[in-house]
Formats: C-alpha cells, structure tokens, sequence
C-alpha cells in the first residue's frame, strides 16, 4: 500500500506535514530542520528596543522526484528562487507562531504589505 506524500518543492516526504515553510514561493517538505532567534537590538542607552532581528536557520533535503536520477535539476531551480532577496517568506505551525514576512494582503480594495 503506497504511503501518500506531501507535496512540496523539494521532493517528496512521507512524514506529517506540520506548518508551513516557505520562501519566495517554494515551499519545503517535513525533511528539514529549523532554529529561530530573536534578538533585542537596543538604542546606544540601553532605554528601549530599536528593532527585533529575527535569524531562522534552515537544514533540509532534496529528495528525488519520481523518474529523476538526480537532484541537480532540482538544486539548480532551487538556488535560482532562494537567493533572490526580499520574497515572501512563511513560517507557521513550528511552535514560534507565525512569521510572516514580505506578503502582501488585501485590505479595502488596496495591497499592504504585511
């Protein structure tokens, strides 16, 4: 009995999908492992917070598509829409809550970006 799979742009994956992980449009299977931090940037006093720099790490496979013999095709697409800067990036469902960065929503008939 075949065991179904969860789509995904980086090859196919039988375990549980749990959240989303996506960048620039391409979404990662469960073969991966991620780490988040947050970090406090404060103003030259020490008063108040200036920003909150955010570093999620990424470590996750490719895995073969169905036919294919390698992953190069594969590594190629992939390295071409992940190194573009600035693109929508979801991360939900991983236990931080949900960051969502440079997506665009429709609020009255205008796009913001969220």
């Amino acid at each position: 009995m075949p065991v179904a799979t969860v789509p995904s742009d980086t090859g196919p994956a039988i375990f549980a999908d749990f959240g989303i992980l996506s960048y620039n449009g391409i979404r990662f299977s469960t073969l991966q492992y991620t780490s988040i931090k947050a970090n406090v940037v404060q103003d030259d006093a020490k008063r108040t917070t200036k920003w909150v720099e955010t570093v999620l790490t990424v470590v996750g496979y490719v895995t073969l598509n169905e036919g294919a013999r390698t992953t190069d095709s594969a590594f190629v697409a992939l390295r071409q829409r992940l190194t573009v800067h600035g693109q929508p990036l979801i991360y939900t469902g991983k236990g931080y809550g949900d960051l969502i960065v440079n997506v665009r929503v429709l609020a009255f008939g205008r796009t913001r970006k969220r």
